[in-house]
Order: C-alpha cells, then sequence, then structure tokens
C-alpha cells in the first residue's frame, strides 16, 4: 500500500461534509474515520469503503473490485470495496456510497 499527502488532503477535501473525519496512516496507506467509525481505506490514489453480508450487492451492482493485497506470497481480500471514477465524481452518488459504508460500519462495531 502507499497513499500520497496530496491524494489525502484531497480525500479531505472531497468528504470534509463528514463529522469529524479523521485520516490515520497504516502500513503505506491510510484508514477514514468518521466519529470514531472506520469506514473506509485509501490507497495508491484509490478509496475503498467497508462492507459486510448486508452491502456487499450494493458495491458489487456499482461495478466495485474488493480490497487485495499480497502478504508472504498470498493473495488476501479485505471487506472494503473500490469507489469507482464515476462515483467519486458524483456528489448525490458518493453520500450514497459512504453511507452504506458507515452503515456497514455501525453494524460491524455492535
Amino acid at each position: 500500500m502507499a497513499v500520497s499527502d496530496a491524494y489525502l488532503d484531497y480525500l479531505k477535501d472531497l468528504l470534509s461534509w463528514l463529522p469529524q473525519l479523521r485520516i490515520k496512516r497504516m502500513f503505506g496507506g491510510a484508514g477514514l474515520y468518521s466519529d470514531d467509525l472506520f469506514f473506509a481505506i485509501a490507497d495508491d490514489g484509490d478509496l475503498y469503503l467497508k462492507a459486510d453480508g448486508q452491502s456487499v450487492d450494493f458495491y458489487l451492482d456499482g461495478g466495485s473490485e474488493q480490497f487485495t493485497y499480497e502478504s508472504e506470497g498470498k493473495l488476501s481480500r479485505m471487506n472494503f470495496w473500490l469507489v469507482p471514477a464515476e462515483v467519486i465524481e458524483d456528489t448525490d452518488a458518493l453520500h450514497r456510497w459512504v453511507s452504506v459504508a458507515m452503515d456497514a460500519a455501525l453494524r460491524a462495531r455492535k
């Protein structure tokens, strides 16, 4: 994972409507939090949103791809899904996608 300071600044502006938005660097990428809910990962110029069993079909239907990484020669998957460029560019769509991620984060907290 790698993420630039410029991309993180871009995400802060893009998601400025979220309450208490916080970005924490981790493993070369970054975790995004709102009201202490971990709802997204930033990696290598991409944004991935949290999913669960109730929301994964939403992301699949939207043309998303699951976050993967390689560790010790093995491909691993995390339950975070790529936000397509067309969603990033559409404020209403981005709000819907982030809302789905926040709901998944709330369910995971319980």
